[in-house]
């Protein structure tokens, strides 16, 4: 397979994609199926990242819950 090279459009797309996906629902807190689905990526990505302590989440009723501020602000570096 051969290496693609994102160019600054390509990532401006992707970022203005992923923004208008996070920004579509107006609740505050999302489970990680729906912000895997969102993002389109698996739920694994997104349990990966909490275990290393890199987005905080809250339990509630034995599911976990992220604030849509901190996933955006993770993902794009906002």
């Amino acid at each position: 397979m051969g290496k693609s090279i994102l160019t600054s459009s390509d990532i401006n797309q992707i970022s203005v994609a992923i923004t208008g996906k996070l920004k579509k629902d107006d609740d505050d807190f999302l489970t990680i199926k729906e912000v895997a689905r969102k993002l389109e990526i698996g739920t694994a990505a997104i349990r990966k990242r909490y275990r290393q302590g890199k987005l905080p989440y809250a339990i509630k009723n034995g599911k976990y819950y992220f604030s849509k501020r901190a996933i955006t602000n993770y993902f794009l570096g906002e």
